[in-house]
């Protein structure tokens, strides 16, 4: 991934018929390669085996609870192909981290819901006992049928941008990646003293001055309470936004319940540009 260190890409093209046209369609992109420490991020609690050579991965068709232990490049010993359904996804987003180096990959496609599936296949460790094979992972985006009348265009984009440093992303838009999570799922009120928040934002470009908040939420997104404010000087592929924060559990004054804790940032004009939600949180 050392290629796309600091950058930016942004690809976009025009799907147009000229008479009525129903067809497959194929968005491709190569990572570049991955590392014994490199780990593929796609935000989806399954996926579906394609093929694998001796079955390694699991028998076609198979659905494996995500992450498997091959989620990890070093693990991804042979050939092996496994797609998760666009619908199953929490954002239109995959991404590579490899934590030997530091670097992050990270791919988005709009518009989401053109396509049906995200495939990512790779030649694995193995590859140079393969004759042509390559050392890289391959994410396409794939739809079985796209109609257009005569004269109909769809326009597509991909984006493409490296980070430095980053320990996860759970969110990504063409903009930021990041994530936010507390310290432990479960909290009790007469012997928890405090809730330790963490959190990590990138950009893919440099912005500055970005106003940071994060709020107690309830399931359906509703806000409660303000947690932390701040404002950040910049934000940037090199210069990540890394946060910490101890809330004391009494303060929050929440009723026992399940929680969300989300992060919201905001421009100088107070426009909001990025979100990202912890995992649930339950206070007893």
């Amino acid at each position: 991934m050392q290629n796309f260190r600091g950058a930016a890409y942004h690809f976009g093209c025009v799907l147009a018929a000229i008479t009525p046209h129903s067809a497959c369609f194929r968005c491709k992109a190569h990572a570049a390669t991955p590392q014994g420490n490199s780990t593929f991020i796609i935000p989806t609690p399954e996926v579906t085996i394609d093929q694998s050579k001796d079955a390694w991965m699991g028998v076609k068709g198979e659905v494996v609870p995500w992450p498997p232990v091959w989620t990890k490049w070093g693990d991804f010993n042979h050939f092996g192909s496994f797609h998760v359904q666009i619908d199953r996804m929490s954002a239109p987003f995959a991404a590579i981290i490899n934590y030997d180096t530091g670097d992050t990959l990270v791919k988005l496609w709009e518009p989401a819901d053109l396509f049906d599936s995200l495939r990512v296949w790779s030649w694995g460790k193995d590859y140079r006992n393969v004759r042509a094979a390559t050392p890289t992972a391959n994410f396409e985006n794939y739809t079985e049928n796209i109609s257009l009348p005569a004269g109909g265009s769809i326009d597509l984009f991909t984006y493409l941008y490296a980070l430095k440093g980053m320990q996860n992303i759970t969110m990504a838009n063409p903009t930021f990646a990041g994530w936010l999570a507390a310290d432990k799922q479960i909290y009790k009120i007469a012997e928890d003293q405090s809730v330790d928040i963490q959190s990590q934002v990138g950009s893919s470009e440099d912005y500055e001055n970005v106003n940071l908040v994060i709020f107690l939420t309830d399931l359906d997104g509703n806000i409660l309470t303000q947690i932390a404010a701040e404002q950040v000087a910049i934000i940037s592929p090199t210069e990540l936004y890394s946060g910490t924060w101890r809330v004391g559990l009494r303060d929050i004054k929440a009723e026992p319940g399940e929680y969300i804790l989300k992060l919201e940032l905001l421009d100088a004009q107070d426009v909001l540009v990025f979100t990202v939600e912890s995992a649930p949180i339950v206070i007893q």
